[in-house]
């Protein structure tokens, strides 16, 4: 299965490596944008060392946010403790 997951931080990581463990594809991940000065998201982190395709937009309302997560072609979105609004649209795809 093709998955694309939409979170943060240790929890996001945890599912990260669940849908990994279990053999599935990680088509995308989603992550909030980080503070200057914050620590880095361990979610962020993870999904960069494994080389998957990693997006952090200021806002998941954007086109840009909703034709990464078309483009990604992904059968399911995982959210994952996601602090940001995730719009309609966004979700539908």
């Amino acid at each position: 299965m093709r998955v694309a997951i939409i979170g943060q931080q240790d929890f996001g990581k945890a599912v990260l490596e669940a849908f990994l463990a279990r053999g599935d594809e990680v088509a995308g991940v989603f992550c909030a944008p980080e503070k200057e000065g914050a620590k880095p998201d361990p979610l962020r982190v993870a999904a960069q060392e494994k080389g998957l395709k990693t997006f952090q937009f200021p806002s998941l309302k954007g086109q840009d946010a909703v034709a990464a997560m078309k483009e990604l072609n992904a059968d399911i979105g995982i959210m994952a403790f996601v602090l940001q609004f995730a719009p309609q649209n966004f979700v539908n795809v």
